[in-house]
C-alpha cells in the first residue's frame, strides 16, 4: 500500500511539473548571410524562471536570457551572426534555471530566404504580383547567386510576413529588403517595431506604404516612406543597384608589415633543434655512458626551444593587436541619430577569444570571397562565429584569428547630439563645428546645388564658406552597398561631406593600435538653421 502511494505521488509530482512547463515558439522571418538573421522568440510561463535560448546553424551560434513568469507571453529578438555558408538548419534548445530544457523547430528556419519585398499585409489587401517586377531585376539574379535554389522558399522573391514576426531590433533588418504596409498593420505596429525600423532605414532600408495616410506616422520617426503605386520606377533603379552591387570588397586590406611570414627564423630555429635534440643529444648522452640521461635532456631541450619560439613570436608579432581603420558616419541631425561604417583589419600575435561591442551594432566578417567549388556564392572556411546577447552583445569563436589579417565590418546606430551649425551672415554662410573633433575640409551644397566650401576648422570653432569649392573624394567603396545608399544623402540638395581629424565617436571592436592614422569621415544634411 505504501509503496503504491510513493508511485501515486510520483506520477502526481510529474504530472505537475509537466503542467509547468514554459511554452517556447520560435519563426525565423528570413536569413541574412551579411547581417544577422533574426530569430523571434516567444515563452509564456505560470511560473518565474529565467530560460536561456540558443540558435544554432553550423557553426554560427547565439543565445539570449528571458525572464518570464505569470503567466504572460514575452518576446525577444534573437540575432543570429552572419550565415556566410549559406545553408544548414537552424536548431533552438532553450534551457531554465529550474533544471528544465527542450528543443524545438523554427517555422521557415529551412527557407533561408532572400527577400526583395516583406509585405505586411495581414488582410492581403496588396496583391503580390504588383510586385512581379523584382524577380525580372538584377536583384533576382543575385538573390539566387546568394542563396542556392535549394534553400530558397520559392520563385518569387516577395512574400508576405506577419506583424508579429516583425524584429524589435534594427540589426535583424537586411538592408536589400523592403518593406511594405498595408495601412491596418502599419496602424497596429508596436513602437518598439517602428522604432527599429526607422534606425534601419537611415542604414540604408527602405519603407514602401499602400497609402499616402501612413506617412505622418513614419515622418515623426524620421522615415520617408515610398508609396506604393507610384515609387516602382524608383523600386528597380533600388533593386537593380543592390543586386550589382558587390556584398564583399575586392581586396583585403592588410595592416602593413603583414604581408608575408617571417617563416626563415621559425625553419632554421626548427632545424636547429632537431640537430640538437638528434644527433648532438645522442653523441653527448652516449659520451657520459647514461642512456637515462635521454629521460632528462629531451624534455628539457623541448621546453628551451619552445620558450624560444614563444619569445621570437612575441618579439615579431606583439602581444597586442594592430589595426587599420576607415571610418564613414551618416550624422542625421534633425533626429539626433548617427549611423558609422567601420572597416577594421586586424593582425595579431595571438587570436582574440572574445570581445564586447555596442549591442546597438552589428558585425561581420569583410572580406574577398573565396570560391571552394560550391554551387552556391563564394562558401567559406567552416569557421565558429558566436554571439552572446545575455548581458549587451559579446562576440566569441574565430572572429579575429592568430596571425592573421582579418578585416571585419562594424555598423553602430547610437545617439548623436553633435552637429554642424549653419548660418546666413550677411551674403555669406558660416558654419560652426560641434561635432567634437576637428574638420580637414568640408563640402556643403546649398538647395540650388551650389558648392561651398571651407578648409581646417578646430572643433567649437567657426568659418565663412567659400563658394564655388569642389568637392574631394570618399571611398564609398570600401565600405558596403548599404553606405553607399545611406551616403548618397551628401549628393541631394542641403547634403555636407566632411573629413575629419579622428573618429567621430569610439571606434567599436577590441582595443588595437592604428599602424597608420585613421580616415574618417561624416555625411549628412545641414539645412539653415538645422530646420526639417
Amino acid at each position: 500500500m505504501t509503496r503504491f502511494f510513493l508511485l501515486f505521488l510520483f506520477f502526481v509530482t510529474c504530472s505537475a511539473n509537466a503542467a509547468e512547463l514554459p511554452e517556447v515558439s520560435a519563426t525565423v522571418p528570413w536569413t541574412d548571410n551579411e547581417g544577422y538573421t533574426p530569430v523571434i522568440i516567444s515563452v509564456s510561463s505560470s511560473s518565474e524562471r529565467t530560460l536561456t535560448i540558443r540558435a544554432n546553424v553550423d557553426s554560427v551560434e547565439a543565445r539570449i536570457a528571458m525572464v518570464v513568469g505569470g503567466g504572460q507571453a514575452v518576446r525577444a529578438t534573437l540575432l543570429l551572426p552572419p550565415l556566410e555558408t549559406g545553408g544548414g538548419y537552424i536548431t533552438i534548445t532553450w534551457s531554465s534555471d529550474d533544471g528544465l530544457n527542450g528543443d524545438l523547430s523554427a517555422s521557415s528556419a529551412h527557407e533561408h530566404r532572400r527577400l526583395a519585398f516583406a509585405v505586411i499585409d495581414s488582410d492581403e489587401s496588396i496583391p503580390l504580383k504588383s510586385l512581379d517586377f523584382a524577380d525580372a531585376t538584377a536583384f533576382s539574379t543575385h538573390a539566387h547567386k546568394s542563396f542556392h535554389s535549394t534553400f530558397n522558399s520559392g520563385k518569387h522573391l516577395s512574400t508576405r510576413v506577419p506583424r508579429t514576426d516583425l524584429p524589435e531590433r534594427w540589426q535583424g533588418y537586411p538592408t536589400w529588403m523592403t518593406l511594405v504596409f498595408a495601412a491596418s498593420d502599419d496602424l497596429a505596429l508596436a513602437a518598439e517595431q517602428r522604432s527599429a525600423i526607422a534606425t534601419w532605414v537611415a542604414a540604408g532600408g527602405t519603407v514602401v506604404i499602400a497609402t499616402s495616410a501612413q506617412r505622418e506616422a513614419w515622418r515623426k520617426v524620421g522615415v520617408e516612406p515610398w508609396l506604393l503605386g507610384t515609387s516602382e520606377k524608383a523600386l528597380i533603379q533600388r533593386l537593380n543597384r543592390i543586386g550589382s552591387t558587390k556584398e564583399t570588397p575586392d581586396v583585403l586590406v592588410s595592416v602593413p608589415g603583414t604581408e608575408s611570414v617571417p617563416a626563415t627564423g621559425f625553419m632554421l630555429l626548427a632545424t636547429l633543434f632537431a640537430v640538437i635534440v638528434g644527433p648532438l643529444n645522442l653523441w653527448w648522452v652516449r659520451r657520459r655512458g647514461a642512456p637515462a640521461l635521454f629521460l632528462l635532456t629531451t624534455p628539457a631541450l623541448s621546453l628551451i626551444t619552445c620558450v624560444v619560439l614563444l619569445g621570437t613570436n612575441i618579439i615579431i608579432e606583439g602581444l597586442g593587436l594592430r589595426r587599420v581603420a576607415s571610418q564613414l558616419t551618416v550624422l542625421d541631425q534633425s533626429h539626433a541619430r548617427a549611423i558609422a561604417w567601420t572597416r577594421a583589419s586586424y593582425y595579431g600575435g595571438f587570436s582574440v577569444a572574445r570581445f564586447d561591442v555596442d549591442s546597438d551594432a552589428k558585425v561581420r566578417r569583410f572580406e574577398p570571397e573565396q570560391d571552394h567549388g560550391y554551387s552556391y556564392r563564394g562558401r567559406r572556411d567552416n569557421e565558429a562565429h558566436a554571439i552572446d546577447w545575455r548581458s549587451g552583445q559579446q562576440l566569441s569563436g574565430e572572429w579575429i584569428p592568430a596571425r592573421r589579417n582579418r578585416q571585419l565590418l562594424y555598423v553602430t546606430a547610437r545617439t548623436e547630439r553633435a552637429q554642424l551649425q549653419l548660418t546666413r551672415k550677411g551674403n555669406h554662410w558660416q558654419v560652426t563645428n560641434g561635432l567634437g573633433t576637428a574638420i580637414r575640409q568640408l563640402v556643403w551644397r546649398d538647395g540650388d546645388n551650389v558648392f561651398y566650401g571651407c578648409g581646417p576648422l578646430p572643433s567649437g570653432e567657426s568659418a565663412e564658406l567659400s563658394k564655388g569649392v569642389g568637392g574631394f573624394g570618399i571611398a564609398i567603396g570600401d565600405f558596403d552597398g548599404a553606405a553607399e545608399h545611406a551616403a548618397s544623402i551628401m549628393d541631394e540638395p542641403w547634403g555636407f561631406a566632411a573629413e575629419l581629424e579622428s573618429s567621430f565617436g569610439a571606434l567599436p571592436g577590441p582595443v588595437a593600435l592604428d599602424a597608420v592614422p585613421l580616415t574618417s569621415y561624416v555625411v549628412g544634411r545641414l539645412n539653415p538653421g538645422n530646420t526639417p
